[in-house]
């Protein structure tokens, strides 16, 4: 079905409105169209668009375009473009008046031709694409709205217009979506029009029809609200309802969202009366509210919670929650993560989740009295559920023991799936981790000492443990502290950390450790670690070693550092070398460097090793400014330096002069014979001459040619000068300046 088109053309009463009259006059026209369940169309010829009315306006709702537009010759090869509107086509050109098709020709003998761009939004939809219409229905104060599915959809907008007017959008969604629900209408009075925007793939956009929804006031039915004696106030979702009160006594006591389901009472008071509350908030701003029926003292005895179980193994992605059936009970919620989240009436549930999902699951009962009051068992304890493949319990822990005089050092291969790592020593817990490296200090040394680390995971059952590693250990003799401890220093270098110390005395060698994992044995005062992540932070410490063995201090207090990249220094000696065509710039490297960056006039134009660099993007005669960092870069870190600036000037081409002389009597003229500059400044030789007498160019001569200028004479008034012409390397010509 074609769209139904509003023609605009020039009159007498559309050239004395203005684009805004003429706009909105459009927008009302394809209102009605829209409202009747028809697709409206602006026919119109392409300078009245642009001049006449606001284009852009009729695009952002919507309006499909027929544009008048008539060449010479019509281009197929690309599309048309609107007026003002780069990129965007009409959804049909007319592209001439002058056609003939035989049986569809006027009184004239011509008819006018159409091309449909079929990727436009007229296009699609009579490519088999559905006209884009809404219905909706009003209940229970809410709004439903429905949609056919639109193929190039991206995204879609969903408005609602109040009966006085105001147009707001309720939700943007995804190009998927098929329907909406208005929830915030509830129970006002008055005709809501609803429509939808709906942007295309491309950026285009098609506005549906409007659909309007009759709101009334309407006597509410109140649900019931059940009380507990666990101090519990629990009851069934109110359709339309955005918040609640929980009244005590006429005084309210809490005020919860739309979501809320229950209310868990504070003050244990079992003879108080109690009063749920539903709040609505309406889309004309008013607030209604209703009260639950039921309500009264607390009630005695509560149903007991039911035994859950679950059946969960192996890689697949589901459990089975199983519980025993309550032959009164009506029913079974589910609650998730302390939330309720589903009902069921079957004495089961399967539960679905991702790998990376961990959740808790409970169950109650759900009992309705034949007076119509509910009751609800206590929760069932709670389940855990995680994805954990076979075997993964199982997995060997691989534990490295490295005991010292009063440390043990403990290091292990991290484990698929674990949460984390409990570590015990002689039965009482130590540490909970999750790193695979712990120090143990402070120990007696010659003790012994039983040391475990246990993997946990996140299974059916909560965490559980793994397989555990265990180590007997013994400490060698000593008595610590009798050498004082290092004071340590950490220092970035060039490509690696330097720890230093002053020397203890007595001590013999040092031990260095790295996040407790001892990195060697040293007899000097210092210690060069480039093993380490660049720029990841670390926390070393040392001990000294006495001469006797079993002499040791404490540990030294630990000092946190990283390696960093170095910043290089700035580059020295900058200068340059300039020609008319190029300027050749050089400089010092002192080493700390691994490239340069080169900048003309703040643009980067290279980056490279050498300390020279050759710039052929230039022009004769112009000024330039060039800046030279230093670049350092170390395991994928960079670090820049400082920068250094040069300005130059690059001089124009010189590279002849030029003599002139008096022909004898015989023959009266001037002669001009060009000749090569003595100091060329290196320049190419020229390919020839450009001859000008008084502005004006005469001829072009070749190396070793003069020229005559017959009649003239030395006393005349006249200017003479030359030109050199020639090719640079790139093939660019150039003319030296004139002689």
């Amino acid at each position: 079905m074609l769209p139904i088109a509003y023609d605009v053309e020039e009159s007498q009463i559309i050239n004395n409105l203005d684009a805004n009259t003429v706009t909105n006059m459009i927008l009302t026209f394809c209102q009605k169209v829209r409202d009747a369940g028809y697709l409206p169309m602006l026919y119109s010829y392409r300078s009245m668009i642009e001049t006449s009315m606001n284009l852009t306006d009729l695009l952002e709702e919507g309006i499909l375009i027929w544009e008048a537009y008539w060449p010479t010759q019509p281009d197929f090869t690309q599309k048309q473009s609107l007026p003002g509107q780069p990129g965007v086509a009409p959804d049909i050109w007319q592209y001439t008046s002058d056609g003939n098709i035989p049986g569809a020709n006027t009184t004239s003998g011509r008819v006018d031709l159409n091309l449909i761009y079929m990727d436009s939004t007229l296009g699609q939809l009579l490519g088999g694409g559905d006209l884009l219409s809404v219905s909706g229905v009003a209940v229970d104060g809410a709004g439903i709205l429905n949609w056919n599915r639109q193929q190039q959809a991206q995204s879609i907008e969903v408005h609602r217009v109040s009966p006085q007017g105001e147009d707001v959008i309720l939700a943007s969604l995804d190009g998927e979506s098929t329907s909406y629900l208005d929830n915030t209408l509830g129970w006002s009075a008055g005709d809501y029009a609803y429509y939808i925007r709906i942007t295309a793939q491309d950026g285009s956009t098609i506005q549906s029809n409007r659909v309007t929804l009759t709101a009334q006031t309407k006597t509410y039915q109140a649900q019931a609200a059940s009380y507990q004696t666990n101090d519990r106030l629990v009851w069934d979702r109110v359709n339309g309802a955005d918040s609640y009160g929980v009244y005590c006594d006429t005084v309210r006591i809490a005020r919860l969202d739309g979501s809320a389901r229950e209310y868990a009472l504070t003050q244990n008071n079992h003879f108080g009366v109690y009063t749920v509350r539903a709040y609505f908030h309406c889309a004309d701003g008013t607030t209604l509210y209703y009260d639950l029926q039921g309500g009264g003292l607390l009630g005695e005895g509560e149903p007991e919670a039911p035994q859950v179980t679950v059946s969960h193994s192996g890689e697949a992605l589901f459990a089975q929650l199983s519980w025993e059936e309550a032959p009164t009970a009506a029913g079974y919620q589910i609650w998730r993560n302390g939330a309720y989240f589903d009902w069921t009436t079957d004495p089961s549930y399967t539960i679905y989740f991702t790998q990376d999902q961990t959740d808790t699951y409970q169950v109650l009962a759900h009992y309705t009295a034949a007076d119509g009051t509910v009751r609800l068992s206590s929760l069932s304890d709670p389940i855990y559920t995680a994805f954990l493949p076979e075997g993964t319990l199982e997995q060997p822990l691989s534990l490295t023991v490295q005991p010292g005089e009063d440390y043990i050092a403990l290091y292990w291969e991290e484990l698929p799936y674990a949460l984390g790592y409990r570590v015990t020593l002689n039965g009482e817990a130590v540490q909970t981790l999750t790193e695979t490296s712990l120090l143990l200090t402070g120990l007696t040394p010659g003790a012994a000492y039983q040391v475990e680390v246990i993997p946990y995971y996140f299974t059916a059952q909560g965490e559980t443990d793994g397989t555990a590693a265990s180590a007997e250990v013994t400490l060698s003799g000593g008595e610590a502290g009798t050498l004082a401890a290092p004071a340590v220093t950490a220092q970035n270098q060039e490509s690696y950390l330097e720890l230093s110390w002053e020397p203890v005395e007595q001590a013999e060698t040092y031990q260095v450790y790295r996040d407790g994992e001892l990195l060697g044995q040293t007899q000097q005062t210092c210690w060069q670690d480039a093993q380490g992540v660049l720029g990841q932070a670390y926390t070393y410490t040392v001990r000294a070693l006495g001469q006797e063995e079993g002499v040791f201090s404490p540990f030294s207090q630990p000092v946190t550092a990283a390696r960093q990249v170095l910043t290089p220094q700035p580059v020295s000696g900058l200068s340059a070398q300039t020609r008319f065509d190029r300027v050749t710039l050089s400089w010092n490297g002192d080493g700390s460097a691994t490239s340069y960056q080169v900048y003309r006039d703040g643009e980067l134009i290279a980056q490279l090793q050498e300390t020279a660099y050759e710039d052929l993007e230039v022009a004769a005669d112009t000024r330039y400014t060039y800046t030279v960092v230093a670049v350092r870069t170390l395991e994928g870190s960079t670090a820049v330096s400082a920068e250094t600036e040069l300005s130059v000037q690059t001089p124009a081409p010189l590279v002849g002069s030029g003599t002139l002389v008096a022909m004898g009597s015989q023959e009266s003229g001037v002669k001009v014979t060009p000749t090569l500059s003595a100091n060329d400044g290196g320049l190419v030789r020229p390919e020839g001459w450009l001859l000008y007498r008084d502005g004006e160019l005469v001829t072009a001569l070749g190396l070793e040619e003069s020229y005559t200028f017959y009649q003239d004479t030395l006393e005349q008034s006249h200017r003479y000068w030359i030109v050199g012409y020639f090719f640079d390397q790139d093939g660019r010509l150039w003319l030296s300046q004139p002689v």
